[in-house]
């Protein structure tokens, strides 16, 4: 399944989880009367449109990381590096993939392209940051990371750090 669908099915079941409890329960207590047509409208009202809002203002991003688009992105306030590595194995990508699948989630990998796009994970008050891999015949390694919310300090020393944290992994 998508990581957007994801989100926006955990999204959905978060506020489902807070909405129909309170519906059910707390307005008969007080003295409000509940029927099927309402539970559907404050279902799709506070439950459904928020969430699909939300994905949709950064499905662009959310669905670059796992699309087969090989370019590198081009988002507001990313960040790019060019490292050169030390690869342990004879097969220098995979080598690569290793490092990057041990710290963060890895969402596409192209073995014969060299091309790999990877994810922190999101939380519910913060969306991450995506990041794209790409290595190059002269073991040089091109990186771009990006925020999938809009930049912030936060955002940014995450970023940041991202990049410091690949500089060292393939410093070795």
């Amino acid at each position: 399944m998508k990581f957007t669908t994801q989100l926006l099915i955990y999204w959905i079941a978060i506020l489902s989880l807070i909405y129909f409890p309170f519906s059910v329960i707390i307005l008969p207590i007080l003295g409000e009367s509940v029927n099927g047509w309402m539970l559907t409208g404050g279902f799709l009202l506070f439950c459904a449109l928020p969430p699909a809002f939300i994905t949709a203002i950064f499905y662009k991003k959310l669905d670059y990381m796992e699309s087969d688009d090989l370019n590198p992105p081009r988002f507001k306030g990313q960040r790019e590096a060019v490292f050169r590595i030390n690869p342990r194995s004879s097969h220098p990508f995979d080598d690569v993939l290793q490092r990057i699948d041990r710290r963060w989630i890895v969402s596409f990998s192209d073995r014969k392209n060299h091309v790999l796009k990877f994810r922190t994970d999101s939380r519910m008050m913060a969306w991450g940051i995506g990041g794209y891999v790409k290595m190059n015949d002269d073991l040089t390694v091109q990186i771009v990371v990006y925020p999938v919310s809009s930049s912030s300090l936060l955002t940014e020393k995450v970023m940041e750090s991202t990049l410091a944290s690949l500089r060292s992994l393939f410093a070795d």
